[in-house]
């Protein structure tokens, strides 16, 4: 196995850095786990109000599909501080909403494909769904790394494409 990083992982720009306000939702790509066994969404946030935007996390068996449904998942905050992360958090199928008024805070969201597979429907595909608060904006981006792929290479095959 080769210990070239982007041999090994596939990093994916899931949702450019902008800002979201005024009730309006913001998705990340979907994201194809079919060749890659972990997902790691990492969302950094930028200038920010006194909103909760709420991040939750969907599951379909194809990208693009239209019967996404939302899962449970685990993720780790890190609120102002240069590198100390809370200990795993359990997020409910309706997700959790970001701290307040947390500028340069940054969240990662740890997803299994075979905790895809277990939640009942033979998923393989996930996205992050932000809903922001309908009166202040929240800066922010959603980085992807997909890791342990089925076959390491110089190139891997694309995530976003079925």
């Amino acid at each position: 196995m080769s210990s070239k990083f982007l041999e090994n992982n596939k990093i994916i720009n899931a949702l450019p850095p902008k800002s979201h306000a005024s009730g309006a939702d913001g998705n990340s790509d979907f994201i194809s786990m079919k060749n890659y066994q972990h997902a790691t969404f990492i969302v950094t946030t930028g200038a920010s109000s006194t909103s909760n935007s709420v991040i939750t996390m969907m599951a379909d068996t194809e990208v693009g599909g239209s019967s996404a449904s939302a899962i449970a998942f685990q993720y780790r905050e890190n609120l102002l501080t240069a590198d100390g992360f809370t200990a795993l958090q359990d997020a409910t199928t309706t997700g959790f909403a970001m701290t307040a008024s947390k500028a340069n805070s940054v969240y990662v969201i740890e997803v299994d494909a075979a905790e895809l597979l277990a939640a009942g429907q033979a998923y393989d595909c996930i996205y992050l769904d932000l809903t922001a608060n309908v009166s202040d904006a929240q800066v922010l981006g959603v980085t992807v790394i997909l890791s342990n792929p089925k076959y390491a290479s110089e190139n891997l095959p694309s995530a976003i494409v079925d």
